[in-house]
């Protein structure tokens, strides 16, 4: 009995001093989780670690512990989790996570303990309010119940706003300590922003961006997608029209000086703008293992947007400008799409120039509809089995052919090296909405153009098209006003161009310098919102 008790007690002694030992020799030098960063006026910043469980201060690349402590290790290699108050010397987190300046310190959302804590410029921490058990009571100090309180923000007035997760709740605690419940009805509300007298919110559970003044909320984008599981809804990836885009989780938001909102689309592993009732993706991981992977909030350091990221543990300066060309002005009626097409990586300039009116290849058009397809999901696979003729395993965009040629897109339209007319074009399209299920049988009346009847010319012999199959592209891309046409002319045949057309072909066409209108730059944009709705149906 004695050697079995002795054993018992062995065995936990090896237990609990190992952890012990580890944390003594592996002192943290950098937060591994961080959660929230906040600027102060020096510019150096405060990161949350959901790993180690403390407060970091960073400056000049360097990080100390502001407060809390690393406690041991548990059996998996974390940290335990404590809550407890006191000096720096012996406070403890047991899931510290928003940050947002309170009085002369900084309130701190405990998230696993249910309560806000108070930080002070000296280390500090004490119980701002809270019990510790889940529930939703207002009140002051001990009497009020949060239940897994996310984000912070404060609104310069001396409030604090917190995303109440688990109560769906947004919550204000007021300069005096009290607690007062806001919004309610929400689903896991996360991020939190102040910007102009109101709160913008991250619904990571809803998957929208919202905006809160007083009581009423505004839904700024997003859409909820339900699921067979009641208050589960499904998560997506699709830049466009605010109304219809799509957001995976979103932890994180941000506004700029310019209104812009930026959103840390944490499941998505992007980082997403939303502007003028659109969202464009400014940067996304495409490896899983780049950042930005898991980024969840947001801080303004001298006019640069820090991301954090709690996946890769970076904290990290994100380029928002949108890219700029020499031969594209604001004044361009094609300017906001290649400025969407660019951001989203789906085409490219060169030198700083876009080249708005160079020819446009099938092999770069398959190209361009294949970052369309893998924007949609990011599972997609471009490649395929089937070799296609006239293509190498050397060419630079025989995955691009390959997957084209077996979802039925690029058949029938000429070489791949050459460039493309505008039926061509049309009909790769019509294919391409076609492989994704939209539906492509709306038809519109050709008789109205002049040169509607130059569909049997677009049919030649060289291009191997039927009559009948590119006169269906083209009355498709007329009944859903993707090809308008200019002063009766549709012109089929003339060549695709990466932007605006100025006809050449007409005497009176040249003379008035019209164009021909290649709507939504090579339509991309329609097809994503077209697809979009789809998804909603």
């Amino acid at each position: 009995m004695k050697k079995r008790l002795f054993a018992i007690l062995l065995v936990c002694a090896m237990i609990f001093a190992f952890p012990l030992a580890a944390s003594a020799t592996d002192a943290p030098v950098w937060p591994h989780a961080p959660a929230e960063i906040f600027v102060l006026e020096d510019g150096s910043v405060l990161a949350s670690d959901t790993w180690y469980k403390v407060v970091w201060k960073i400056a000049d690349d360097k990080a100390e512990i502001f407060a809390g402590n690393v406690a041991p290790n548990d059996l998996t290699g974390e940290p335990i989790a404590r809550t407890r108050d006191g000096s720096k010397g012996i406070a403890y987190f047991s899931e510290p996570r928003g940050i947002a300046p309170f009085g002369d310190g900084y309130a701190v959302s405990d998230t696993a303990a249910n309560v806000v804590r108070l930080v002070n410029a000296d280390g500090s921490v004490r119980t701002l309010a809270g019990s510790g058990r889940a529930g939703l009571i207002d009140g002051i100090g001990e009497t009020v119940r949060f239940d897994r309180p996310i984000r912070l923000a404060a609104d310069g007035n001396g409030n604090v706003y917190i995303a109440d997760s688990g109560n769906n709740a947004i919550r204000k605690i007021a300069s005096d300590g009290k607690v007062t419940t806001v919004v309610r009805g929400l689903h896991e509300p996360a991020g939190l922003c102040w910007y102009e007298d109101a709160l913008y919110v991250a619904e990571a559970g809803g998957n929208r961006i919202l905006r809160v003044k007083g009581s009423s909320v505004e839904v700024l984008a997003g859409v909820l997608v339900e699921t067979e599981d009641e208050g589960v809804y499904l998560g997506g990836y699709t830049d466009g029209a605010a109304k219809t885009a799509e957001f995976d989780h979103p932890e994180g938001v941000a506004v700029g000086e310019d209104g812009t909102v930026y959103i840390a689309d944490t499941l998505n592993h992007a980082i997403r703008a939303l502007k003028d009732g659109r969202v464009r993706t400014v940067l996304r991981s495409d490896d899983a293992l780049t950042f930005p992977v898991g980024p969840v909030s947001f801080a303004w350091s001298d006019g640069k947007l820090l991301a954090s990221d709690r996946y890769t543990g970076e904290i990290n300066a994100v380029e928002t400008a949108l890219r700029t060309f020499a031969d594209v002005t604001d004044d361009d009626w094609f300017a906001q799409y290649v400025a969407d097409a660019v951001s989203r990586g789906i085409i490219e300039g060169d030198a700083g120039k876009f080249y708005p009116n160079g020819l446009v290849t099938k092999a770069e058009f398959v190209t361009m509809l294949s970052r369309v397809a893998k924007s949609f999901d990011g599972s997609t696979r471009i490649d395929g089995n089937t070799m296609p003729e006239d293509v190498t395993a050397d060419d630079w965009y025989v995955k691009e052919a390959s997957w084209a040629i077996e979802n039925g897109i690029a058949e029938d339209c000429g070489g791949w090296n050459v460039p493309l007319n505008r039926a061509e074009l049309a009909l790769m399209l019509y294919n391409f909405a076609d492989s994704l299920g939209l539906d492509v049988s709306e038809r519109a009346d050709l008789s109205a153009f002049t040169d509607g009847s130059a569909v049997s010319e677009a049919a030649g012999e060289d291009a191997g098209m039927t009559v009948n199959y590119i006169e269906n592209a083209l009355q498709w891309t007329v009944a859903v006003n993707i090809f308008e046409g200019d002063a009766g002319h549709l012109m089929p045949l003339d060549k695709a161009l990466r932007a605006a057309h100025y006809p050449n072909t007409a005497d009176e066409l040249a003379a008035a310098n019209m164009r021909l209108k290649f709507e939504e730059l090579f339509f991309i944009q329609l097809v994503i919102m077209s697809y979009a709705r789809k998804r909603q149906q």
